[in-house]
Parts: structure tokens; sequence; C-alpha cells
């Protein structure tokens, strides 16, 4: 089995805020969407985070769905794929993932379930795990209700695992059970994976 993230691994990008934000269409919305890159939200969001455990530009970015139906975020997520994504290619990941054969492949993201499904079926991978959504009444209510973000490795207790390939620090746990490991880092982390001790270690820079 290979195992690949999307987020900052198959794209350079978050999927789901990106998602989020080009899907939006409404001012309000778009202005605190626009807001949430700037250096004082991104640095009171991560206070915010360390001491409460809460994201909150995940939580607005999610809360933007709202009220969305399946099959509207489903048709929105395929159009984005194809239309966006491409500009956020990382390309030598792409070429490793299309090296293998995509029947022994798993997409493992914290992106959300409509985005890793639509990113799924264009890659031609057949399998994929992702954070769920809400759904009430067959629409979705802005929250998660599995969260993948920081429990991979939970999900792969005991299974072969040929090669993990990821840029998230918290997908250490999941790249020790790996017998090759590639990591996409950008070069201020490069030393934190090199002090690691994963077998078959290769790193990427971006």
């Amino acid at each position: 089995m290979s195992i690949f993230d999307i987020c900052g691994t198959l794209y350079s990008c978050n999927t789901t805020f990106e998602f989020c934000k080009w899907r939006e269409r409404r001012l309000v919305y778009r202005s605190l969407l626009w807001l949430t890159k700037t250096l004082p939200l991104k640095a009171g969001n991560r206070l915010i985070e360390k001491f409460f455990a809460i994201d909150l530009i995940r939580v607005l970015h999610l809360r933007t769905l709202k009220g969305c139906s399946e099959s509207e975020i489903e048709i929105s997520a395929r159009r984005f794929v194809k239309e966006v994504l491409a500009d956020f290619k990382v390309l030598p990941v792409h070429q490793i993932l299309e090296s293998k054969d995509l029947s022994s492949v798993v997409l493992v993201s914290a992106t959300i379930e409509p985005v890793a499904k639509a990113i799924a079926e264009y890659l031609g991978v057949p399998s994929y795990l992702a954070s769920t959504l809400c759904i009430k009444k067959g629409r979705y209510d802005g929250e998660i209700k599995n969260d993948l973000l920081g429990n991979k490795h939970s999900l792969f207790k005991g299974v072969d695992i040929d090669l993990v390939v990821t840029d998230n620090k918290s997908d250490y746990l999941l790249c020790k059970q790996a017998r090759e490991v590639v990591i996409v880092s950008k070069r201020a982390n490069m030393q934190y994976w090199k002090e690691k001790s994963l077998t078959n270690l290769s790193l990427i820079e971006v």
C-alpha cells in the first residue's frame, strides 16, 4: 500500500480552504475568507488553536458550506479540481504517484470528503479517506463529523505500508510504519525530518 497526503503534498495549498474561497459568492463571507490570509488573523488563530484546540479559520471556511446539498457540493468539487487545482500541482509528487499501481494507492487527507473524492476520481485513484462533514436533512451543516487532522496513523495500525508521501509533521507516527517515506517540505522544516529515525527517507523541497 502507498499512502499519499493531498494538501501541501499533491497540491501546494489547503484544498478545503481554496475550494471554499473559490465557490463563495456572498460578499460578507468573501471578505472574511480573504482576511484569513492576513498575518494578524493567522497569528491570532495559532494562539486560539494552541490554547483552545479550535482552528477558527477552518471553522469559518466550513461554515460557508452550511445549507448546501451534497449533490451541489459534489458538482462544485469536480469543477474545482478540473479548473483550479492544476495550478497548485506539486509535480515531483505527481510523478511518484503516476509511477505507482494506482490500485494500491490510498489518498489520505484531512481535507473534506467531497474534495478528496473529486481529486481521487480525477487522478484515477480508487481509494481515499478524508474528513467527513455533518449532514442534516440532506444538507451540510458546516461542521466536521469525523476529522482526520493528526489522526491518520490510527487508521492503519498493523497495516503493511510500502510508502508514505506527506508534508505533515503530524504524520510522523504514520511515517514510522512505512518501508519508505517521501517528505515534501519547506527548507525551514528540513532539519526536523532529517533528525527523525525514518527508513528510506527522501526529501522534496518546495
